[in-house]
């Protein structure tokens, strides 16, 4: 059962990351910044009404593959740190569940935004922002706590690579200063709408899971994850 758990796991992991990128392929295009004026914002906002739809149901059904994948490796968490209370895999299950709501929150500001008909261009632009807002909690929140979780049983000595544990806390620290310094910068590449440094990092989160899926996926016909690098 363990082993058929962790493969249905790790190939939720994958179908996950190809549904966020068809959101991407079928979503708004490229947004606008923080400092653009409101009317170029509401534009944005109502001209791509269906691909926002299109967005928010490629989400929708990616995240029940996320809570599978997530389930799937805070199990392995916790059969690492058997020995102890597990307060390292409940942080990462935590920061499963955050991502989910969070990704859930910001799209549906953002749809809302999108298909309220006669909204004042003002609060179109204060949902869209608060969508954004929510996407940057997503990552410097959500995944920071997943991953940082990751990070810590590898070097506490659990059953999972050395390199995932090395590639977890470097991700988790780069994610979680990008997202400090996005609180403060309206334009630029730590901009939280446009910023290169924050796709950089919203990137490392798909290659991460996939990262993770594969490790699920080798250790499926063994009783735990292959430890080592």
């Amino acid at each position: 059962m363990g082993a058929k758990f962790r493969l249905a796991s790790a190939v939720s992991g994958v179908v996950f990351v190809v549904l966020i990128v068809l959101s991407f392929i079928f979503g708004p295009g490229d947004p606008p910044g923080f400092n653009d004026s409101t009317e170029s914002i509401a534009s944005y906002v109502t001209d791509n009404r269906t691909e926002f739809q299109a967005a928010m149901a490629f989400t929708i059904a990616a995240a029940p593959f996320l809570l599978l994948f997530v389930a799937g490796l805070v199990r392995t968490l916790r059969l690492s740190e058997e020995r102890g209370p597990a307060m390292l895999a409940a942080v990462a299950f935590a920061g499963g569940i955050l991502i989910v709501a969070l990704a859930m929150v910001g799209l549906g500001l953002q749809w809302t935004a999108a298909h309220a008909a006669g909204l004042p261009p003002e609060l179109i632009r204060a949902l869209w922002e608060a969508g954004v807002i929510a996407f940057v909690t997503m990552l410097g929140v959500g995944f920071v706590a997943l991953a940082g979780a990751t990070a810590g049983v590898v070097h506490a000595g659990g059953a999972l690579p050395r390199w995932l544990g090395v590639a977890s806390g470097a991700v988790a620290i780069y994610t979680f200063v990008v997202a400090i310094i996005a609180s403060f910068t309206e334009t630029g590449a730590f901009a939280a709408t446009d910023g290169a440094l924050g796709q950089i990092a919203f990137t490392a989160f798909l290659v991460w899971v996939l990262l993770v899926s594969i490790v699920l996926y080798r250790g499926r016909d063994e009783g735990a994850v292959p430890a080592g690098s």
